[in-house]
C-alpha cells in the first residue's frame, strides 16, 4: 500500500493506470463517542444492543413522546430533569402524574429517558429527542385494573403519545383493552409491552394483544433469563438483567424483570421515531424486528434481541402490525434473523416423512456456533452430533437427521 498527496484528476490518472489496483481517498476515522455519565460503565445493556454505535453519531432532528403507563414519574429527580412532561393520574384528575409513591414507573422512566452527556448518573436509550409522560393508571402497590389501563391507553393516544409502555401483564384477555390498543395503533402509536416475570410460556396481555410488541428478558450471554415470560406472545426480547436506573426520590436502582426490557424497546423505538419522523409506528416495528440479534429460540425471544444500531440505520419502508396471541392471532409476524437464516438453508429430500433422513446444508447464521434442529419442537440428534457452523455463518459440511416415527409430515 502507498499513500500519497493528490489532486482529483491525479487520482484519476492513477486509477487509470493499470499497474494500480485500486485509488481510494485516506479517509479519517474517529473513536465512538461516550457519555461523561459516571454509571455509564455498569451500563452493560447499551453496549449490547449497539447503543455506543449510535451515540454521538446519529443526532436526532425530531422530538417523540414515551408514555409510560404506570405508578407515574418523580420528574423531580435530577437526571430527568427536561425529560419529563405533564401527563395525567386516572386516579386524581388533578394530578399530571409526575410523582410515584410506588417507584416502578421512575425506573421504566430513567431507563428509557434519563438525561445522557450531563455528567450525572445513567444514561437513557433515548439519548435525545425522547420525553417521558406520565400516565399513572397502577396504584401504590403496582397493581391496577383493566378499565384505568383502558383509560390511560386512550389518554396517551389522544394526547400524541408516539411510544406506549406498559410494563406489566396479566393471562387474562380483554377485549375493551384490545380495542384501546387498536385505538391507539390507529392513532399511530408503537404500543410495547412486557411478558411477565413467572418463566411460563402462558400469553399474557397486554403483550399478547394485536398491534402491542410482547418484550421477553434476556442476559449478558443473550440467553433467555429463567424468570422471563416467552411463547407466542413474545415479539422481540431485551437486555433486562441487571440494568441501571433512577429510583424515586433522587437515587438509583439496579433491577431485572421483562419490565426494564420492554423499556429498553420503548426508548429504542422512541430515539428511531425522534430520528426518523415521517415513519409511521408500523415502519419502526418493522425496522425493530428485522433487525434484531438472533437470540434463543423463535419461541423465546420472538424476532430476536433487540439491535438499536441496525435498526436505526433501516431506510425500509415495509410497515409489521404484531399479530398478538389467541384468541386475536397466531404470533409474530417473524421476519428477524432466523428467517434469514432458514432462506440459506437447503434441505434434501424437502419434505420429510417420518423415519427419513433429512440433509442439512448451506447457512446465513449470524456467526460460528452449534446448530440445533427441531421437529414439531422436539430437540433432534444430528450427524455430526453437535452440528456446527463455520466462521461464515454456514454448516460444516452436512448434518444428517432422521424425522421421528409419529411426528407430522413436513417440509
Amino acid at each position: 500500500m502507498h499513500t500519497v498527496d493528490s489532486t482529483s484528476d491525479g487520482a484519476a490518472a492513477l486509477a487509470n493506470d493499470s499497474s494500480v489496483a485500486r485509488v481510494e481517498a485516506d479517509q479519517v476515522r474517529a473513536v465512538q463517542a461516550e457519555p461523561d455519565d459516571p454509571g455509564y460503565a455498569q451500563q452493560w445493556s447499551l453496549p449490547q444492543i449497539g447503543w455506543d454505535q449510535v451515540y454521538g453519531s446519529v443526532d436526532p432532528l425530531g422530538t417523540a413522546t414515551v408514555a409510560v403507563l404506570d405508578t407515574g414519574v418523580d420528574a423531580s429527580h435530577p437526571d430527568l430533569a427536561g425529560n419529563v412532561v405533564p401527563g395525567t393520574s386516572v386516579f386524581d384528575p388533578n394530578s399530571d402524574g409526575t410523582t410515584d409513591p410506588n417507584g416502578h414507573g421512575t425506573w421504566m422512566a430513567g431507563i428509557v429517558a434519563a438525561s445522557t452527556g450531563n455528567g450525572l448518573g445513567i444514561a437513557g436509550v433515548g439519548y435525545a429527542g425522547v420525553r417521558v409522560m406520565p400516565v399513572t393508571v397502577l396504584g401504590s402497590d403496582g397493581t391496577g385494573n383493566d378499565s384505568d389501563i383502558i383509560s390511560g391507553v386512550t389518554y396517551a393516544a389522544d394526547h400524541g403519545a408516539d411510544v406506549i409502555l406498559m410494563s406489566f401483564s396479566n393471562p387474562g384477555y380483554s377485549e375493551s383493552l384490545q380495542a384501546a390498543v387498536d385505538y391507539a395503533w390507529s392513532r399511530g402509536a408503537v404500543v410495547i409491552a412486557a411478558t411477565g416475570n413467572e418463566g411460563s410460556s402462558t400469553p399474557t396481555f397486554p403483550a399478547g394483544d394485536r398491534g402491542v410488541v410482547g418484550v421477553s428478558n434476556t442476559d449478558f450471554m443473550d440467553s433467555l433469563d429463567l424468570t422471563s415470560n416467552y411463547g407466542i406472545d413474545t415479539f422481540l426480547a431485551a437486555p433486562g438483567v441487571g440494568i441501571e436506573t433512577t429510583a424515586a426520590g433522587g437515587g438509583y436502582a439496579t433491577i431485572s424483570g421483562t419490565s426494564a426490557a420492554a423499556a429498553e424497546v420503548a426508548g429504542a423505538a422512541a430515539l428511531m421515531r425522534a430520528s426518523s419522523v415521517d415513519a409511521t409506528n408500523g415502519v419502526v416495528v418493522g425496522r425493530l424486528a428485522r433487525n434484531a440479534d438472533a437470540a434463543g429460540s423463535t419461541e423465546q425471544t420472538g424476532n430476536g434481541r433487540l439491535n438499536l444500531a441496525r435498526a436505526i440505520a433501516d431506510t425500509s419502508l415495509d410497515s409489521i402490525e404484531p399479530a398478538g396471541s389467541p384468541p386475536v392471532g397466531g404470533g409474530g409476524p417473524y421476519v428477524g434473523p432466523y428467517v434469514a437464516v432458514a432462506a440459506g438453508i437447503t434441505l434434501s429430500p424437502t419434505e420429510g416423512r417420518p423415519g427419513n433422513t433429512v440433509t442439512v446444508s448451506g447457512g446465513g447464521f449470524p456467526s460460528s456456533g452449534n446448530v440445533t434442529i427441531k421437529w414439531d419442537g422436539t430437540t433432534l440428534t444430528t450427524s455430526p452430533n453437535p452440528c456446527t457452523t463455520n466462521g461464515g455463518g454456514n454448516i460444516q459440511g452436512t448434518c444428517q437427521f432422521t424425522v421421528p416415527a409419529g411426528s407430522s409430515t413436513g417440509s
